[in-house]
């Protein structure tokens, strides 16, 4: 981050720069986009980034916690309640996780089921208000017992990360302000992000999900007609395996990544391992998202998995091979032989295990879309054994425009 910052300070940027962290005077509203019924459904889903899916047997837990979240939010926008995150998670806690809702609890029912009745059904989201009044009055006594401890406890696992003290600190108001992704895009800032994954996984997970929905809801919205040009945009997701989503939801990176390009706007995404992306989303959603992606750099690594993945996109090379013979010798000494060498041409892969694990700090195969020469290893930084002549010449044939 320091990095990044002393970057922008040297381009005459340091007042473009937000930084968003525990320690950092600026927050993220997680409510900020939210405006009514119509963003209830996208907002049930971006609640619960933070937790991972139930098993696939149990999908309809999935389904009913996500229309409680729903619900929550419907509650709280008819009713006016502070739309501040700590205040909205702790109220929606107090009432989805209670035995016995409180007194107050109840007269506010009474108050959302006598607005809901009063709206008029040709009214803009109607539907979504009779939903969660419906659902409201299940929850409220129409379940019996085993269902409703079923649903609470899929509901702990999703309000856990919400109610964590470090979620509520940054998704506090601040008087510093706040990280807005849409209007970095539109004024061309540079937001940071650093949170710890090692020791919040929750919070980057919940945290670095919400942005890229941010991210891509803001470059979606632009103008997408013939000759228009717009302000590049580019996200940087490391450790991308916490913020990947695929498949059944909104903000499909699978479905996002192959249009992106046309908005003016791109992802640039970094992984120490495929088996990360594999136990967070899975073999499945993996293989359908990687093609997506038209540039990959493969850095040093010892996965079985990263390799093969690698070696298929490198390809092959034609390579010549000494080979020693023996030849039977056909004249007076017909007993007797004799070596020679010959040379033979055979196909080898370009990057194999070996010569992946034994990469060095700055070098990496590189395979970039609509390239009939794969490259690698290739140097992509000064290193202590590679002068700046050498780097030049190594690197002469690569156009960074194509490795955006």
């Amino acid at each position: 981050m320091n990095v990044v910052t002393a970057w922008a300070a040297q381009a005459g940027r340091e007042g473009d720069v937000r930084e968003l962290s525990l320690s950092s005077g600026h927050a993220y509203d997680f409510l900020a986009g939210f405006g009514g019924l119509t963003d209830v459904q996208e907002y049930a889903e971006r609640l619960q980034f933070g937790c991972g899916p139930t098993n696939l047997r149990d999908t309809f837990w999935d389904e009913y916690r996500s229309g409680l979240f729903a619900t929550a939010l419907a509650f709280s926008y008819l009713l006016q309640l502070p739309r501040d995150f700590p205040a909205w998670s702790t109220h929606a806690a107090s009432w989805l996780l209670a035995d016995t809702p409180p007194p107050a609890q109840t007269k506010s029912v009474s108050e959302f089921e006598r607005i809901v009745d009063a709206l008029c059904p040709s009214a803009p989201r109607w539907a979504v208000a009779q939903f969660a009044k419906c659902t409201m009055k299940d929850w409220e006594g129409g379940l019996d017992s085993r269902t409703r401890s079923n649903v609470r406890a899929t509901m702990a696992n999703a309000l856990r990360p919400l109610l964590d003290p470090k979620v509520q600190h940054l998704c506090r108001a601040s008087g510093a302000g706040h990280v807005n992704i849409a209007e970095a895009i539109a004024q061309g800032q540079i937001v940071l992000v650093s949170i710890p994954s090692l020791l919040n996984p929750n919070l980057a997970r919940l945290i670095g999900k919400a942005l890229k929905a941010d991210f891509y809801k803001a470059v979606f919205s632009r103008c997408d007609s013939p000759g228009t040009r717009h302000r590049l945009a580019v996200l940087v997701a490391d450790e991308y395996h916490l913020s990947a989503t695929v498949g059944g939801g909104l903000f499909d990176d699978a479905a996002a990544l192959p249009l992106i390009r046309g908005f003016g706007a791109g992802v640039v995404a970094a992984t120490q391992t495929l088996a990360n992306l594999d136990y967070t989303i899975g073999l499945g959603a993996r293989n359908v998202l990687l093609p997506n992606f038209n540039s990959v750099f493969f850095f040093r690594n010892a996965e079985t998995e990263t390799a093969g993945w690698a070696s298929g996109l490198m390809g092959t090379r034609e390579m010549e091979v000494e080979v020693r013979v023996k030849e039977r010798d056909q004249g007076f000494f017909p007993g007797s032989s004799r070596e020679r060498i010959i040379v033979r041409k055979v196909e080898r892969p370009v990057c194999t295990l070996a010569e992946l694990s034994r990469l060095e700090p700055g070098q990496a195969f590189i395979h970039r879309q609509f390239d009939p020469a794969p490259m690698g290893p290739v140097w992509l930084a000064e290193a202590d054994v590679v002068s700046r002549a050498e780097l030049k010449n190594v690197n002469k044939n690569i156009d960074p425009a194509q490795l955006v």
